[in-house]
């Protein structure tokens, strides 16, 4: 696995020209880059997952996403197992966690 290559792939995407390219046709985007079949499978199948567990970064991870129209609460949900709307509940589960701790009431 090369990690360097699948991380260009999405980081590269912040470029207009990139964006474009991925848009009109993601799997000659994705053969334009070094991947494996299992790198270009993730890549193009947008499993947020499996590419966080590969070692790609949040922060490449959210050029793929904007590229491909996947708001930032679906992408990190998934990468929780969970869709958007588990998503949110979850986050306004630890928000109503926080505050308790926050004001001293455990």
């Amino acid at each position: 696995m090369s990690l360097y290559e699948l991380s260009r792939a999405c980081y590269e995407l912040r470029d207009e020209t990139q964006r474009q390219q991925y848009r009109s046709n993601p799997e000659a985007y994705a053969a334009a880059y070094n991947l494996t079949e299992r790198e270009r499978g993730m890549f193009l199948k947008l499993d947020w997952r499996t590419l966080a567990e590969n070692g790609v970064s949040i922060y490449v991870l959210t050029k793929l996403g904007a590229t491909a129209n996947v708001e930032f609460l679906e992408l990190e949900g998934a990468m929780r197992n969970m869709n958007k709307k588990q998503f949110v509940e979850f986050l306004g589960e630890q928000a109503k966690e926080n505050r308790r701790f926050a004001l001293g009431m455990d």
